[in-house]
């Protein structure tokens, strides 16, 4: 149980995707993850039987198409996140200096603060979404909620700027915060809306043929 606990299926299929046309067996794919062979093979039936790995006669592991687009696109991701939690990190440092640094700034520069907090927790948190295995994405949350990196530099930080700037700033904050919500009541409301309009074609599409076939 302790090693499965280790072990993500995408680690296997990206192992798989490295090795490419090299003949993969479960022996080899323990080793490189440091763990026991019977662990491997249980995540790896749940890969064959979902269609992202297939075993040819001698039991060597290769990955489908399915499984290299799924390792492609995750990939592709993980750079975007990366890309963008460096914006993020960088609205944050450019907001907590000059709040700290020139107080008729400092409404604007919380904005900054506060959305690259938020957008730095967001990130990582889909970075930690693409893990397969609940209990390795369960402990790599654990990991990151616990880190010095968000507790000290960023919650820590965040609290101390609010503190600074008090009621002015909570102000700010909520202020921040309802823009947030109404963004989200748009996008929501476009999303019905259009779902609605999708329902609609459905239908005069189902009473025409009907019509047809009368």
């Amino acid at each position: 149980m302790g090693d499965e606990m280790k072990i993500d299926p995408y680690d296997i299929m990206r192992i798989l995707y490295r090795a490419s046309a090299k003949k993969v067996t479960l022996s080899m794919i323990a080793r490189e993850l440091g763990v026991r062979k019977q662990s491997v093979h249980k995540h790896m039936d749940k890969l064959v039987k979902s269609g992202f790995v297939t075993k040819d006669e001698k039991g060597h592991y290769i990955l489908t198409e399915n499984g290299r687009r799924y390792v492609e696109y995750l990939s592709s991701m993980e750079k975007k996140l990366d890309d963008i939690l460096k914006k993020f990190h960088e609205l944050w440092s450019i907001g907590k200096y000059n709040f700290l640094k020139n107080e008729k700034l400092r409404k604007g520069a919380l904005y900054l603060v506060v959305a690259g907090a938020l957008g730095y927790f967001l990130v990582n948190i889909a970075k930690i979404s693409r893990r397969i295995n609940k209990r390795v994405r369960d402990k790599d949350l654990d990991r990151f909620l616990g880190s010095r990196e968000f507790r000290e530099e960023i919650l820590d930080t965040l609290l101390d700027i609010l503190l600074i700037g008090g009621e002015d700033s909570w102000r700010t904050l909520e202020t921040f915060l309802n823009y947030i919500i109404a963004i989200m009541f748009f996008n929501m409301t476009i999303i019905a809306l259009s779902e609605k309009d999708e329902v609609h074609k459905s239908r005069k599409e189902i009473y025409k043929n009907n019509s047809h076939m009368s």
